[in-house]
């Protein structure tokens, strides 16, 4: 069991039948998809929701002649049992509307498949998905049912490499539901300190040194207008494939961030990436140009802890407050604060005008 936000199951694949248990599948059961927004259950919720009777919904009326021409419609035969079959769904709405969505028995959990590229699509529990949709729920379990070859395959490379050169763990949480058991280094509560102080709402955001994603995708979910600055080749495949399996729309900048072409962000994010711009004189040259020519409202700078062994013979080595400060003296900046989180010796500040 996983958690996921309701709103990022948006597709399903026609073919593919209901399922419980896991698989792993290759072929094309994923290629044929639709909208389950737009399904009839998610409108007939959204009209109950609303102030309106199920009854009164194409879903229902639509099911009960089926029920009267002979069909058997969820173990319904009669219209007095599909009524009743109404009634508990009605009934349902309200029970997670008032108590909040509970684990269900196992027959009753909601199901999601995992396609070729990431996509989380919906597989079964399609009430109870419909229902945490209209009432806009941010998180719920779900059991993931059938996972293409090409993904889990992927997945299988994000494990070898974290076990083989980063000490058995990603850098960074991934929110993906497939992802959420992989070991990590840093998690969301970067994310959530920034959240907490931060000003602006909404605009351009430029995150520099983008890594796999984490906080371009957190933005974007802000709705912001993500550029994702990242110029190693292997974080950008993993960046480039995890975008692509994200709901959320970013672009991706594989260039030099210090020539970057415009430079006006409403905010930036900068976390443990500038001491790598200040180790030699060239690049530290660059990175005082590039900080005279951006224009933004807010950054968020995340200091390096001036101690560690790959800062010795820099060409500078700022203290953290001393770093802030160097940044508000080259750029549009006037001030900064210090936040309330601090890891490993590296804190957070918000920089602003």
């Amino acid at each position: 069991m996983v958690k996921v936000n309701p709103k990022d199951i948006i597709l399903y694949a026609i073919e593919v039948p209901p399922t419980t248990d896991r698989e792993v599948r290759g072929g094309d059961w994923d290629i044929t998809e639709k909208d389950f927004n737009t399904e009839s259950i998610v409108v007939a919720f959204q009209h109950l929701h609303d102030g309106g009777k199920l009854s009164e919904t194409e879903y229902c009326k639509r099911n009960l002649q089926r029920v009267k021409d002979g069909m058997n419609r969820w173990g319904c035969t009669s219209e007095l049992a599909w009524n009743a079959r109404m009634s508990m769904l009605a009934a349902l709405y309200c029970e997670i509307r008032d108590d909040g969505f509970k684990v269900p028995n196992e027959n009753d959990m909601v199901g999601i498949n995992i396609d070729r590229k990431g996509r989380v699509m919906f597989n079964n529990g399609r009430h109870r998905l419909a229902i945490a949709k209209v009432l806009g729920l941010e998180s719920i379990p779900v059991r993931i049912n059938l996972v293409h070859k090409n993904w889990d395959r992927f997945k299988k490379d994000i494990k070898s490499f974290a076990k083989t050169a980063n000490q058995g763990k990603i850098y960074q949480a991934m929110n993906h539901p497939d992802l959420q058991d992989i070991p990590y280094h840093w998690g969301n509560e970067r994310l959530d300190a920034i959240k907490s102080v931060m000003q602006v709402e909404g605009g351009t955001c430029l995150d520099i040194g983008a890594n796999w994603g984490q906080y371009s995708e957190g933005f974007a979910r802000m709705g912001f207008d993500v550029l994702a600055s990242e110029n190693n080749t292997r974080w950008l495949f993993y960046l480039e494939r995890l975008r692509d399996a994200s709901p959320s729309h970013y672009k991706v900048y594989s260039g030099d961030v210090l020539f970057i072409v415009p430079t006006f962000f409403d905010v930036v994010i900068a976390l443990n990436i500038f001491h790598h711009f200040i180790k030699t004189e060239r690049v530290y040259n660059n990175f005082k140009a590039f900080l005279g020519r951006l224009q933004s409202q807010e950054m968020y700078f995340q200091a390096h802890n001036p101690e560690e062994p790959q800062m010795r013979g820099a060409y500078r080595n700022f203290a953290p407050d001393e770093f802030a400060q160097w940044i508000v003296d080259n750029s549009c900046y006037t001030a900064w604060e210090k936040t309330d989180y601090e890891s490993q010796n590296r804190p957070i500040y918000r920089i602003y005008k």
